[in-house]
């Protein structure tokens, strides 16, 4: 019996030193995205709503000012994934960004940028890639 509480014991004591990765979700966590109302009130599409990016908002991405990119590498965080911007529509107070993952076959992620709070809040659905 004492050799099963030791075993159990030393169990926890692992268990609580394991270190904690952040993940995407932790270091933005979904109440610093906004809200389903939010958008609506801000004229940002739906998170699941399908918004494709057009010739000018491929041209606005060469114009992007290098702030909104640190904003974006700080949010993904890749060590080893090269992106780039690849489309960009100015809505507001906001600038939905197509990014694309170029060595990663359909790789991307959409996201909305606060030009106000300079930091993404959140994502939407820009299209597939490919």
């Amino acid at each position: 019996m004492t050799r099963f509480v030791v075993i159990l014991l030393g169990s926890f004591v692992l268990w609580g030193c394991q270190k904690q990765t952040p993940t995407r979700e932790s270091v933005a966590s979904n109440e610093h995205f906004l809200s389903d109302a939010a958008r609506v009130e801000l004229h940002l599409p739906a998170k699941a709503e399908l918004t494709l990016g057009t010739d000018s908002d491929r041209e606005k991405a060469n114009t992007l000012y290098p702030k909104m990119k640190n904003a974006v590498d700080a949010f993904l965080n890749p060590k080893t994934v090269e992106w780039q911007i690849v489309a960009a529509r100015p809505i507001g107070k906001h600038i939905l960004l197509w990014i694309a993952f170029p060595k990663i076959a359909d790789g991307g992620v959409d996201l909305i940028y606060s030009v106000e709070k300079k930091r993404i809040v959140g994502e939407f659905l820009g299209g597939y890639r490919g």
